[in-house]
């Protein structure tokens, strides 16, 4: 290899679009000034995946697999 692949330089940028779900309450103080208290509301709970019983997958019109979980997943 020549020496300048070895070295090569790229400029790289990488973005990432993240949400975090506050929650703001305004209030008034006793002097008369403006409070907002800001609280982080947690992360939502998802449930396991799947849930017991039979399940069937459908590809339009037809049916494209079958399976029957059962017992809860973890």
């Amino acid at each position: 290899m020549p020496p300048t692949a070895l070295h090569a330089i790229a400029d790289v940028e990488i973005q990432v679009d993240l949400s975090e779900t506050v929650a703001v309450k305004e209030s008034t103080e006793p002097g008369g000034r403006r409070r907002l208290d800001v609280r982080h509301v947690p992360e939502p709970y998802h449930p396991a995946p799947y849930a017991t019983g039979d399940y069937a997958l459908y590809l339009g019109e037809q049916i494209g697999a079958e399976w029957h979980v059962a017992e809860e997943i973890r």
